[in-house]
């Protein structure tokens, strides 16, 4: 972005990279599957040192030493430590700088949400026992010490006609915004909602002409969301890799007022990677 020279990432062979992430130090990490015929590569869990291009992408290796099929990962907020799922479940804590730290298990759970925004504390969701009231089981795992707690978060009030869509969360508290869609006459139409620990309240609600969202997420510093919104007669792009639709724009919601500050042409904007 500072206009200096483009770099070539070299990779194990012909593939597709997926989850790119950067994180401290000139650090990135990405997941890497082989193309066909080739069966070398699943998804494997590799970081790359940007500041020293001679070297070679190295897959990150768990416990029995071999390399991680990453189902999803993050690194962790402040630190070349990685926050990983394998395809096989399992969380494990990693260490991305090159060393030899051994990862840490963090038990197994069903879906890993991401960091809670201000910590270094790791939302997890699990099958709630009552799915009828309660979708999820929530809690949060403490990596200075690898405890698991409770992270209880209240129901959005919606009626019998709507559904929840995508889940941002704003704070330790347990606030969070989600979209809230309506279909009739095959057309949806969505709001933002924030609910907290004592209410559910509309944060914003688009113009009919954009009033389909497809997806929010928090900005870093936790004071306004992207809102990725669409025409209620959309139609889709027929894009493989990432589909969307033929017109999209992002809207940024003010967390306080709800205002809308802009609105932007596209969609998936960097804080939603």
């Amino acid at each position: 972005m500072s206009g200096g020279p483009v770099a070539r990432l070299p990779l194990p062979g012909p593939g597709t990279v997926e989850n790119l992430e950067a994180g401290p130090k000139g650090l990135i990490a990405f997941s890497f599957t082989s193309a066909p015929p080739s069966q070398e590569h699943w998804k494997t869990l590799l970081v790359y040192d940007t500041k020293d291009p001679r070297t070679l992408p190295r897959p990150v290796t768990g416990f029995d030493g071999k390399a991680v099929s990453a189902l999803k990962y993050s690194f962790v907020p402040g630190t070349a430590s990685l926050a990983i799922q394998t395809d096989a479940g399992a969380l494990i804590l990693a260490d991305a700088a090159e060393g030899d730290a051994p990862p840490r298990p963090l038990g197994a759970h069903a879906e890993m949400r991401g960091f809670i925004p201000g910590t270094t504390k790791l939302h997890v969701a699990d099958k709630s026992p009552t799915p009828l009231t309660q979708p999820a089981v929530h809690s949060a795992i403490n990596l200075a010490d690898g405890s698991l707690a409770p992270f209880p978060l209240r129901a959005t009030d919606m009626d019998a006609t709507s559904y929840a869509g995508s889940m941002a969360i704003i704070d330790e508290t347990g606030s969070y915004a989600q979209v809230i869609s309506e279909t009739r006459s095959g057309s949806t139409t969505s709001v933002v909602a924030v609910t907290d620990q004592q209410q559910t309240r509309i944060l914003y609600r688009p113009e009919p002409e954009w009033s389909q969202i497809r997806d929010i997420c928090l900005s870093p510093d936790r004071k306004t969301l992207a809102v990725e919104t669409t025409a209620p007669q959309g139609v889709t792009d027929r894009y493989i890799v990432r589909p969307g639709f033929t017109e999209m724009r992002t809207e940024i919601i003010s967390l306080d007022s709800g205002n809308r500050t802009r609105a932007l042409p596209g969609f998936q904007p960097s804080w939603c990677s």
